[in-house]
C-alpha cells in the first residue's frame, strides 16, 4: 500500500516567495497564477473553516491533495474571487 503524503505547506511554496504564517488565530492564504497550467491557485496554511470550503465548492473550485491546493482555470473572475477571500 502506497502511505506516499504530498509535500508539506512550505515545501510548496517557492523559496523566494515570502508568506507571513500567522501564529495567531487568523486564517493566512497566498494566491497565485499558475500560468504553466493556466490556471489560479489558492494555497491556505492550514485547513480552511467550513464555509470557506463550502463558499469554494459552490464556486467549483477543486483541491488537489498532493499539493494541499484549490485551483482553477484563469479568468479574472476567478483570480478575484481568490484574492476576495
Amino acid at each position: 500500500m502506497n502511505n506516499k503524503k504530498g509535500p508539506e505547506f512550505k515545501d510548496v511554496i517557492p523559496p523566494w516567495v515570502k508568506v507571513n504564517l500567522s501564529k495567531s488565530g487568523r486564517l493566512k492564504k497566498w494566491v497565485r497564477r499558475n500560468y504553466w497550467r493556466n490556471g489560479v491557485e489558492i494555497i491556505f496554511d492550514r485547513k480552511p473553516v467550513d464555509y470557506v470550503r463550502d463558499d469554494l465548492k459552490q464556486n467549483k473550485w477543486r483541491w488537489n491533495p498532493y499539493y494541499g491546493i484549490w485551483y482553477k482555470r484563469y479568468t479574472l473572475n476567478n483570480l478575484e474571487f481568490a484574492r476576495s477571500l
